[in-house]
């Protein structure tokens, strides 16, 4: 027999989809449900728990899991292949969505009654959650198996007037499969909504929504503890900053993997960080501090070499422009060292060739060039205008200001 509901006040005062789904309950008809989560999934009213694990000890009746990148411990490196295996700590199979396959094969949707998401996105295009979420709803709208969605916080804010561009180009590749800005401004279950009304009216969707979130909440505003989605996003600073900064990945500057600190501290051991730091300032305004910094990654490029680079701190979180921030970033250190600077390639189990890893970034597959020859601050500002992404998306935003 399940246990009793905890009581609310166990709880904070923004509910997370999962802490609402445990008190509702599922459908009758929800005999074998598969689970498409990972450990950054957890519950503050549930002692921090993974939420696999609750769900098991109230009586949903998992029977499969799935995985996105990272795997389901969330530790697995950067774009690293992902295998198949049982879950030490529940004992249920899990089917990996980021390796050998990229969405459920039919044969693992087929027994199933129901498949739920719980995932903590960042709210940024590239980071590829959202990308296992929209090859996932395909799936099962090919199947004709329902989806529920248990929504959690956006860390970097909900705000339509914060979402930068560019838009994507649609293409087959993963990551590329629908036209979004790169900060995006929803939350991973309004992505969901949008993307059943627009792409996929076939399939059986519900959002289970968060109570007492707000648009306008930073990942501070919820009293939430921050559950660390993959190894290189340990705080939410690095999640507002990384819809820019990740740009450096497909260049030899390094995003401050290996730091304490990544993407909120980037540089090169051929960096001259000093005028760097006062011309940054002059694009970033007031919502970011930025100074120099000096440090040694673990990670590549650059392991184990003395890099002096930039550290950012955000100030005015309301204000921020990350996307526009990294595309300054390129321009400046493109026009002041143009001989040290190169494009690099990314290896991933998605892109194994590492090959265009700056177009799948952005979506664009000109800018290179563009940049490359000098932009003025004018085109970068156009690139990342988010243009009609607010009213695209209207309807389908939960959550008020």
């Amino acid at each position: 027999m399940p246990p009793a509901p905890r009581p609310l006040t166990d709880f904070p005062t923004v509910r997370i989809g999962l802490d609402r789904l445990l008190r509702e309950g599922l459908p009758e008809t929800w005999r074998r449900i598969g689970l498409l989560t990972h450990d950054a999934a957890r519950s503050p009213g549930h002692g921090d728990q993974p939420g696999r694990r609750i769900l098991l000890e109230s009586g949903i009746p998992l029977v499969r899991l799935f995985s996105p990148e990272h795997g389901l411990a969330a530790n697995a490196p950067d774009g690293a292949s992902v295998p198949d295996g049982p879950d030490p700590l529940t004992g249920l199979p899990v089917t990996s969505l980021y390796g050998g396959r990229l969405a459920p094969l039919e044969k693992s949707l087929r027994d199933l009654d129901g498949l739920l998401v719980d995932l903590q996105d960042i709210g940024c295009r590239h980071f590829t959650y959202i990308w296992t979420l929209f090859e996932t709803m395909e799936a099962c709208g090919r199947a004709g198996l329902p989806v529920r969605v248990l929504d959690r916080p956006n860390p970097i804010g909900g705000d339509p007037s914060s979402a930068e561009g560019p838009f994507s180009q649609v293409e087959t590749a993963f990551a590329m499969r629908d036209s979004l800005p790169v900060r995006h401004s929803l939350t991973i279950g309004e992505l969901a909504a949008y993307w059943r009304a627009t792409r996929f009216p076939q399939l059986e969707l519900t959002v289970t929504a968060m109570t007492g979130w707000r648009r306008g909440f930073f990942h501070p505003a919820t009293e939430l503890p921050f559950y660390q989605p993959s190894p290189a996003m340990p705080c939410w600073e690095s999640a507002l900053f990384y819809p820019g900064t990740c740009l450096l990945e497909a260049t030899n500057l390094s995003a401050g993997r290996g730091t304490a600190e990544p993407f909120q501290i980037m540089g090169a051991p051929w960096l001259d960080a000093e005028p760097l730091a006062k011309k940054m300032r002059q694009c970033a305004g007031d919502w970011a501090e930025i100074e120099p910094a000096e440090f040694i990654p673990a990670a590549p490029p650059h392991l184990g070499e003395h890099c002096r680079g930039l550290r950012l701190r955000p100030i005015r979180p309301e204000k921020a422009r990350p996307v526009a921030l990294g595309f300054h970033l390129l321009n400046l250190v493109l026009a002041a060292h143009p001989l040290e600077f190169r494009w690099a390639t990314y290896p991933t189990a998605a892109n194994p060739s590492g090959e265009n890893h700056f177009s799948k970034l952005t979506g664009r597959g000109n800018l290179t060039d563009r940049l490359q020859h000098g932009v003025s601050a004018t085109e970068i500002t156009a690139w990342t205008d988010p243009r009609d992404w607010a009213t695209r998306t209207a309807n389908h935003r939960i959550y008020p200001m």
